[in-house]
């Protein structure tokens, strides 16, 4: 897909392949504010549900979205890990020190997570 097919569409497309092999790998590209990409083998990506999502303009209200159905079941299951991820990259919670030594970066991440973990 080009950088114009991208910008052009709308929210809710999606595309997707599936690799008829052993391992039976699908891709999918879906279009909410930005573009996700996911690689899975759970799932089929060709049935379509709706999920709510934040309007891009309206952050009060909500409208349903199409999503492909995999991308639908990990955001219902894997939440909190993406959640957790996503404040151990903001810079308050930043664990990139400027330390070289591996063990000073590894106990410091660990105090983080189980810092953030304490909190929900």
């Amino acid at each position: 897909m080009t950088d114009e097919e991208k910008k052009g569409a709308k929210r809710g497309f999606a595309r997707w392949a599936v690799a008829e092999n052993a391992y039976n790998l699908r891709v999918s590209s879906w279009n909410d504010a930005n573009w996700v990409n996911l690689i899975s083998t759970f799932g089929d990506p060709r049935p379509v549900s709706n999920i709510p999502r934040r309007k891009i303009n309206d952050r009060k209200n909500k409208e349903l979205v199409p999503c492909p159905q995999f991308l639908g079941t990990y955001n219902d299951y894997m939440r909190g890990v993406d959640l957790m991820d996503q404040y151990r990259g903001a810079g308050k919670y930043d664990t990139s020190l400027g330390t070289k030594k591996w063990t000073k970066r590894l106990f410091r991440s660990e105090e983080h997570t189980s810092e953030l973990q304490s909190q929900f």
